[in-house]
């Protein structure tokens, strides 16, 4: 039985829970659309234990209750480079 650890890639998505957020514009009180969920996008995939000190980070700031990752798959990676692939032979097209 092989001890090797397999690391899984984070898929560059990472989702942020907030308790809550409240605006305010020049001192007065603005009523404003309650967030309760942000979204963070990585510029590109990386390992789980890589991604650990960003999330550790992220649960620092004030109002975060949870931090969650989304683990990348190959399905995943193979459709977003076949989307890229076809945008960019769209765009050929047009410029020759």
């Amino acid at each position: 039985m092989s001890t090797h650890r397999h690391r899984q890639t984070v898929r560059p998505y990472i989702y942020v829970g907030f308790a809550g957020i409240n605006e305010q514009s020049s001192g007065r009180r603005k009523v404003s659309d309650r967030i309760h969920t942000l979204s963070v996008v990585l510029k590109k995939n990386m390992r789980d234990d890589d991604a650990k000190c960003i999330i550790d980070a992220i649960l620092l700031l004030k109002g975060v209750v949870k931090v969650g990752a989304n683990i990348s798959n190959p399905a995943h990676y193979a459709a977003t480079e076949q989307a890229k692939h076809e945008i960019r032979m769209k765009l050929l097209e047009i410029i020759v």
